[in-house]
């Protein structure tokens, strides 16, 4: 009887030491990540898409705004550019606005819009996640651009 409750526990101590090493070795959270700028490259394209065509008067050449609801002067906390302190609202453009899967809501969607001095529209990520293991490292500039 004791020898098999001891197999019993060494087995079950066993299956439980290899289940860890599994979830260290495939980093779930990796792959969350990994979703989540995927998600965002896909929303950055859409906006993109849908003002290429739009009158961005409001913008001057240079600026950078973080699109969203936010009053004038309201914190934009966008870490991968130094944005506009306005925000720019496309709702009337877009229904709904993409926001980011992560951090996004309709005050601040955490996506930024930006003209070129030439005219040239860029729409990317504010706050773009590392793809390396246990979230190290620099996460890649995600944007996309048209004339």
């Amino acid at each position: 009887m004791k020898t098999s409750l001891l197999k019993l526990i060494l087995i079950l101590g066993l299956l439980f030491v290899i289940l860890i090493s599994l979830v260290i070795l495939i980093d779930p959270e990796q792959f969350m990540r990994k979703h989540r700028n995927d998600q965002r490259k896909t929303d950055i394209e859409n906006i993109l898409s849908l003002v290429e065509f739009t009158d961005l008067d409001s913008i001057s050449p240079g600026d950078i705004h973080v699109i969203g609801t936010c009053p004038d002067k309201g914190e934009t906390g966008c870490t991968i550019q130094t944005t506009h302190q306005q925000c720019l609202d496309l709702s009337q453009i877009i229904d709904p606005v993409p926001k980011d899967p992560f951090s996004g809501t309709d005050y601040k969607t955490d996506y930024y819009i930006k003209k070129g001095k030439y005219g040239k529209i860029t729409v990317g990520a504010c706050d773009p996640e590392p793809d390396e293991r246990f979230g190290n490292g620099t996460p890649e500039l995600l944007e996309v651009s048209k004339k």
